[in-house]
């Protein structure tokens, strides 16, 4: 066969596979005909002169494709009807991912077929032998659906469905208690309505948009969304006695978009939304309890090619009639799709059938992203700023080709590849733009974070149009900036790329970016994540005695040479761990359990309280962080290239964007600005908040959260913007030493620790009267550390000693005081005569301890004191419940090495001592 023949023949297999009739409704159809509106969907059922496609059980399941994410759900409802058991779904499918088609195949299956199977001939016997549906068991079914779409209908249109299958059980009373209530356009009384459907009755709920609603309804709509929330969870509580006792199944789906469910939590704090927000958590924990967990799988680029295969009516499998469109379907379909305007699949099927319709147009042997037209790009922008951008520059663009087709194939690949509605990567991509033709700059890295298409990838698709090897060698040619300058090409290590670029306002373009960054970080939270870690470990304090230092593992603890004369603050930063809360327990406990065994007094470990909100905090900083720099690089690298007189001539979309970055530079300067104090605010409130631990006097581990004051970063950016990038980081660094300092002052309060010589002389005054007034004299040892229970460091013990003196002389005026000292011990010995309490003979007399245990002398207890697990507050605590012994042995084994320790001990002993001679005398 030569190649004339190949190709013809391939044009009648492409003519066979495609309906022609299909294609061009497809292209003129409106795209929300392209999925159900579940509203019209119930409606359509009571009121039978609506003409609506999708009220026939037999279409909607003909278009199904049974997804494993459909499965699932199918799967597990079944099971749930079965066991006549409880249960709900909370489906927060993004959009176009087809949770309202799944809502309506429910609706039908079990609210349409189950009581008119002869409407969905040929279809359920597929569904019942894989376990999907059972006849029988939805005979017993009735199904009550919402869509809150339209909240003023749900009680009037929308339940008048529910009334009819009662009906048709013969549940005569409770339809006419919900038909009442459809007349009086309120809800139904859920315990009657509960009490009146038979017990072994099961009741299927749908409810769509929940969150959509939530946000979006005021006034009376708010009202009646709140009576609806009360209504579903009273009507639950209700009928879920029968499921308790297997009687029937009680099921309820809710479905809303994920970005509609984000979008509420962050609207919920707001006060306006306060009184139904606590409704709607009381209904969804209530939910939660009897959740049947869904995977949820985001949509696969092979499950949406066998879904635009059945929409499009395909003869022949999706990759035998299309080519080269992997990429651009995983562009759009994936979760954080860089053209979010088309995030609905029903966007993808009428594109899809505009290109096929194209390629049959034109003769062309396969569907290839060559067979671009206007008509999709407005599908898939659907009518935002970017879709008439697009289209202009798309019909300037084609108006140079002179009607070259093989021209035109390239630049609608290109088109195809690289249009994007991500502001974020438009940058990038003018970034790349500007650095081609920079001297010096011809060759650059490939970012895959930019959507574009290579000179392989192109020239394939054009070879599987026909074009011989030197056609498509003159078509890149022409590509590669002699046709247009918004057509660019970079030369990589990969090979070259191509990728079309418009403009926009640069304060708009910021804004935007912001956005965009913002939804891509909380897509990753890795990476705020490591951002969290790298601001804990650029927290420190200007505290002398302080050390403020971060650690990652417990186990690393062990290698610290803790002295005692610092006051050591350690901060845990492996964040990651403190997100889940199994990981996070066991952190908590291990740190206890190493307080317990190092009985130190100078440690504090502050653990940073991190949380979802935390996360998001963090993630809008790093968003305008990163939009803040990637905008002004640009600005930055555009204006640089102006002044280049060796660079090409400016194109006029350059020029048009150097004009509007001079006529709004001020604006964009202040906007920056703006946002950048938010962001800095941000950050700095997802880094206040600690649990901090130390170890007591008294043997316990204390445990105290803090939320720490963050100071107001005002930021003013200067007018030049070199400056800017470049003092970025010095605005928080401002509010990261702030919460260093307050950490280390926070964790001073804790633990009593005193590095003020003047307020420790004081303290040691006082500690000094009392020992004075009850011993005659008092003793100070230079490796004491605790005076009435404030912890003194030595460097602070010995700068208070003549302050101490200084203040016991002008209050007393004669003090002894003697210093001695040893090669291994210096004290203070003091007496003040003032003071000193009045000589009385004591008789003393001798008691004869034998070698022997105690325990065997009349009179006599013996304590053990271990080697850890006990101080001196606990001692004292042992032996004040030893109750009327008259002697007391106590065998301490201390180390050399812990010599502290002992005195410590001695000195507890010692007060305790004071206190009972004290109480014996009264």
């Amino acid at each position: 066969m030569n190649k004339l023949s190949f190709e013809r023949e391939a044009r009648n297999q492409l003519e066979e596979a495609l309906d022609k009739n299909i294609l061009e409704n497809l292209k003129v159809v409106n795209v929300d005909e392209l999925a159900p509106r579940f509203a019209t969907v119930i409606v359509s059922q009571v009121e039978k002169d609506i003409n609506y496609l999708y009220k026939d059980p037999s279409y909607v399941l003909s278009l199904t494709v049974l997804t494993p994410s459909y499965r699932e759900v199918l799967q597990n409802i079944n099971a749930l009807l079965y066991q006549r058991s409880c249960g709900s779904f909370l489906l927060n499918f993004d959009m176009g991912t087809g949770k309202t088609h799944l809502l309506t195949l429910l609706f039908h299956l079990y609210g349409v077929c189950s009581r008119a199977p002869q409407m969905c001939i040929g279809k359920l016997p597929e569904l019942e032998n894989q376990d999907l549906y059972n006849r029988e068991l939805a005979k017993d079914t009735v199904v009550l659906a919402f869509d809150l779409r339209e909240p003023g209908n749900i009680f009037t249109k929308q339940i008048l469905f529910f009334a009819r299958q009662l009906r048709e059980i013969g549940a005569t009373k409770a339809a006419e208690i919900v038909e009442r209530a459809a007349q009086a356009n309120v809800a139904p009384n859920a315990w009657e309505l509960a009490e009146s459907i038979p017990s072994n009755v099961h009741i299927l709920v749908l409810v769509d948009e929940l969150h959509h609603a939530l946000i979006h309804a005021s006034g009376t709509e708010r009202e009646r969304l709140s009576s609806f929330v009360d209504f579903l969870t009273h009507f639950m509580d209700y009928r879920r006695t029968y499921s308790d006792t297997r009687k029937s199944a009680f099921i309820i789906i809710l479905a809303s978009a994920r970005r509609d469910l984000e979008e509420w939590e962050r609207a919920k704090k707001f006060e306006e939304y306060s009184p139904l927000a606590v409704k709607v958590d009381s209904l969804i924990n209530q939910l939660e309890r009897v959740r049947v967990t869904t995977k949820g799988d985001w949509l696969k680029v092979e499950e949406a090619k066998d879904i635009i295969a059945k929409r499009l009516q395909l003869k022949s499998s999706f990759d035998s009639v299309f080519y080269g469109f992997d990429e651009f379907l995983t562009r759009v379909l994936k979760e954080d799709t860089d053209i979010p305007q088309a995030h609905h699949l029903r966007s993808l099927i009428k594109a899809m059938a505009i290109y096929a319709l194209n390629a049959l147009d034109m003769g062309d042997p396969i569907v290839t992203p060559a067979h671009l037209s206007e008509e999709i790009i407005s599908a898939m922008f659907l009518g935002s700023q970017l879709e008439a951008k697009y289209r202009s520059l798309y019909g300037e663009i084609i108006g140079k080709t002179n009607h070259d087709i093989k021209l035109i194939y390239g630049v609608n690949a290109i088109f195809t590849a690289s249009m994007t509605g991500d502001t974020g990567k438009l940058i990038e991509m003018l970034k790349y733009h500007i650095a081609k033709v920079e001297k010096g700059k011809e060759h650059v890295a490939k970012s895959s974070a930019i959507p574009m298409i290579s000179a392989k990838q192109l020239e394939d698709i054009l070879e599987k149009l026909g074009l011989s090897v030197e056609e498509r060698r003159n078509v890149l040619e022409m590509l590669d900036g002699k046709l247009d300058v918004h057509i660019s090409s970079i030369r990589t290590p990969e090979g070259y790329f191509y990728f079309v670029i418009p403009a926009a306002s640069p304060v708009s373009l910021f804004k935007h970016t912001v956005v965009q960054q913002e939804r891509s970080f909380l897509a990753n939270k890795n990476i705020i994540i490591n951002k969290l870690m790298e601001v804990y470990n650029q927290l420190r304090t200007s505290e002398n005695l302080v050390i403020l230092q971060q650690f990652s593992e417990i186990d690393q603890l062990e290698r610290f040479n803790f002295k005692e004369d610092y006051l050591y603050v350690l901060i845990y930063t492996t964040v990651e761990n403190l997100l889940k809360e199994d990981f996070r327990n066991k952190i908590l406990n291990d740190a206890e359990k190493f307080l317990r065994s190092k009985q130190k007094f100078n440690i504090v470990l502050a653990f940073p309280i991190v949380s979802e909100n935390t996360l998001n905090l963090a993630a809008y900083y790093l968003a305008v962080n990163n939009a803040v720099s990637l905008t002004l690089d640009y600005i930055l690298t555009l204006e640089k290239s102006s002044l280049d007189t060796s660079s090409r001539r400016a194109s006029e979309e350059d020029n048009i964007f150097r004009q509007l970055v001079h006529l709004q530079e001020d604006e964009l300067i202040t906007t920056m600005g703006r946002y950048y104090t938010d962001a800095c605010s941000s950050l700095m409130n997802a880094v206040s908040s600690y649990l901090m631990m130390w170890y007591k006097r008294t043997g316990e581990v204390a445990r105290q959260e803090v939320k720490l004051t963050v100071e107001k970063v005002n930021v003013n950016f200067p007018r030049d913007k070199t400056k800017i990038l470049q003092s970025l980081s010095s605005y928080t660094d401002t509010g990261l030493v702030s919460i260093g300092e307050e950490i280390a002052i926070k964790a001073k309060e804790f633990v009593k620790f005193l590095d003020d010589p003047s307020k420790a002389a004081n303290v040691i005054a006082s500690e000094i009267e009392n020992e004075v007034k009850n011993s005659g004299k008092a003793t100070i040892y230079d490796d004491m550390r605790y005076f009435q229970e404030f912890y003194v460091p030595a460097p602070v013990l010995e700068r208070a000693k003549n302050i101490t003196k200084q203040l016991l002389k002008e209050k007393y005026g004669t003090v002894e005081w003697e210093e001695k000292s040893t090669k291994k011990v210096s004290s203070i010995s003091v007496s003040i005569p003032v003071l000193a309490p009045k000589k009385e003979e004591i008789k003393v007399e001798p008691v004869t301890v034998p070698s022997q245990p105690a325990l065997s002398v009349p009179g006599v207890r013996k304590i053990d004191v271990p080697r850890e697990g006990i101080d001196a507050e606990s001692l004292v605590k042992a032996i004040s419940n030893i109750g009327g012994k008259k002697t007391v042995i106590i065998e301490l084994e201390v180390p050399e090495t812990e010599t502290s320790m002992f005195k410590n001990l001695v000195y507890a002993l010692k007060s305790f001592i004071r206190h009972w001679r004290i109480k014996a005398e009264q």
